[in-house]
């Protein structure tokens, strides 16, 4: 742990002194240290003589593997050609893409992609993996907290250029400058189109935009810097002053994490068997959201609740495909709808989703708000805060509106 030495530096400087020396005498000597990049600090200690790290070669940072070196462990070269795994060069292609050619993460999701047999299925167990989570979270906080500030920046953003990044951290141009060259050497960022910056990983990615969310939640009075990002994203898809026009997949990258999960929400109220994933529900709901570029967006709230409005419709529109040609059921429709509207648990039939989406467009006749409530809440998984910063009303409004709409629908159904 070589590390310990900082510590060392702190409590007797002399001996580390000695200990450099002692490392760096002699021909028959060679010392190799191996550590995080927090021992990059001892470089800064320089009181009375050269600092700890002086007379050893320059930092040489653990990069990503070359493209050929990616190949071949991928494909376990090393191995006899019966022993090894059979991956196709596409599968093999779109892993280095996703890992970018990232040592551990190559063979960890190559893994899981020969236990399963499907890549999607791999990336999604990787990326929700807490052994992963974990060591991104360690390399996050081994760096400081202007890079940390550079992470968080591009993220948001998708990509970003220096003059943008200098004008939103009001950093010193060298230490912006410093920031992002040890950032790139490290492997977190790269140079992409027009000098702009961008997260290499993947993974790392959507784990930092997840611990973000989590560390950032969104209020009704005061909207995220992700929100006014996602807002200007979505409502203006014009060049901007570097000459960077946004891309549908930079805005997918971006609010893909938070569409996912509202697709999650809409399955586990679909039946087990629902032949529709979230996945492509959430691919064929963004495609149809980034069309809509007249919205007047507000927010987060505002994106997540046109995101269950597109949701709840891809939702219908498969039902009816998928009907049965008789109806029926012995279902029960006051019990089916105490336990649908309590919580978010059980499964919805195709049939079931269809009778609900009908009964909520009579309300929408006789109170278009408390429809509209119903809608944001069961739909789009908001909460009352949520949805009042949506509607624009008070939470105890809602919250009439919530309780009145659930009677109006438990009645309706009871009728038959």
């Amino acid at each position: 742990e070589v590390e310990e030495l900082i510590k060392l530096q702190r409590q007797d400087p002399s001996l580390l002194r000695k200990l450099r020396r002692a490392m760096q005498w002699g021909e028959e000597i060679r010392s190799v240290l191996t550590s995080t990049i927090r021992l990059w600090a001892l470089a800064e200690e320089r009181e009375d003589t050269s600092p700890f790290l002086h007379g050893f070669t320059p930092p040489l940072y653990l990069a990503p593997l070359e493209d050929e070196e990616a190949r071949s462990l991928l494909r376990q070269e090393q191995l006899a050609a019966e022993a090894r795994p059979s991956i196709s060069d596409e599968v093999i292609e779109e892993i280095r893409s996703r890992c970018d050619n990232h040592p551990y993460l190559l063979q960890l999701v190559a893994k899981r992609y020969v236990d399963t047999g499907e890549l999607e299925e791999a990336l999604e167990e990787v990326a929700a993996d807490d052994m992963v989570s974990h060591f991104f979270a360690v390399d996050y906080e081994m760096l400081s907290a202007n890079e940390q500030g550079i992470l968080r920046t591009i993220a948001a953003e998708s990509a970003a250029s220096s003059g943008s990044l200098e004008e939103r951290l009001s950093l010193d141009k060298n230490l912006l400058t410093g920031g992002l060259l040890r950032l790139e050497s490290l492997g977190f960022i790269r140079r992409a189109k027009e000098r702009r910056f961008e997260l290499r990983n993947h993974f790392f990615r959507k784990w930092l935009r997840r611990a973000e969310r989590e560390d950032s939640p969104t209020s009704d009075a005061d909207l995220s810097d992700l929100s006014q990002r996602i807002t200007s994203l979505l409502t203006d898809l014009e060049e901007d002053e570097s000459g960077h026009k946004p891309t549908p997949q930079e805005l997918l990258d971006l609010v893909y994490d938070e569409l996912h999960d509202l697709a999650g929400r809409y399955m586990s109220r679909e039946r087990r068997n629902h032949t529709l994933q979230p996945t492509a529900l959430v691919h064929e709901a963004y495609l149809k959201l980034v069309d809509q570029t007249r919205v007047s967006w507000q927010g987060r709230t505002h994106f997540l609740a046109v995101g269950a409005q597109l949701m709840r419709r891809i939702l219908i529109d498969h039902a009816r495909g998928h009907r049965r040609a008789k109806r029926g059921g012995d279902w029960l429709r006051v019990t089916f709808l105490d336990g649908l509207l309590a919580s978010p648990e059980g499964d919805l039939s195709a049939e079931q989703l269809m009778d609900l989406d009908r009964a909520l467009e009579e309300l929408a006749a006789i109170d278009e708000r408390q429809a509209r409530v119903v809608e944001l809440r069961f739909f789009g998984g908001l909460n009352v805060a949520e949805v009042a910063a949506t509607l624009g009303v008070s939470k105890r409004t809602v919250e009439t509106d919530w309780s009145r709409a659930r009677d109006w629908l438990k009645q309706h159904f009871a009728a038959g």
